[in-house]
């Protein structure tokens, strides 16, 4: 039941990890920035959620994660609207989506050396998963992808649509 509003100016070197929260949201025009951490030594999620519900992430930017930069991991009811990410090094995939229900990702820019918009189901079932009207921007791996390491029985009901890539190798 909490709100962390990242004012326009703020900028955060640090990251937002939730387990088992509800009714949460991550919103502003502020700047998560993990610039100062080492990619290999520091391998920090700037966004890292598990077993929630009800969340909103909505306007925020995240600067040069030095991991995975907003990632879901069993997680349902969850809506990521205008968020815009750009990372550069190794392994910055950009928003990943692991064993959740009912995700809705929506205008969002995503610039990464890494994966872009990635579903995977590890040990738990996927369904309802929506990307749309987002612009991505690829250096390495996959714009979109439903994911390598996947294990789940079901993964249904997965819909990209409307996504612009402007660059992918």
């Amino acid at each position: 039941g909490q709100t962390v509003y990242l004012a326009p100016g703020a900028v955060v070197r640090g990251q937002f990890v939730a387990d088992g929260a509800e009714n949460i949201r991550l919103t502003g025009r502020g700047i998560i920035d993990g610039s100062t951490l080492d990619r290999w030594e520091q391998t920090t999620v700037p966004v890292d959620l598990a077993h929630c519900k009800n969340v909103t992430i909505e306007g925020i930017t995240v600067l040069d994660p030095a991991a995975w930069t907003l990632n879901l991991y069993h997680c349902e009811d969850v809506t990521v609207r205008g968020v815009n990410i750009i990372g550069a090094r190794s392994n910055s995939d950009g928003i990943t989506i692991q064993s959740c229900k009912r995700v809705l990702v929506s205008g969002c820019f995503v610039r990464g050396w890494d994966d872009n918009l990635v579903v995977k189901g590890y040990d738990g079932d996927v369904a309802d998963i929506t990307f749309t009207d987002c612009v991505l921007w690829t250096d390495l791996a996959q714009s979109m992808e439903i994911g390598y390491e996947t294990r789940a029985e079901v993964m249904e009901r997965i819909t990209f649509e409307n996504i612009t890539v402007l660059h992918a190798n």
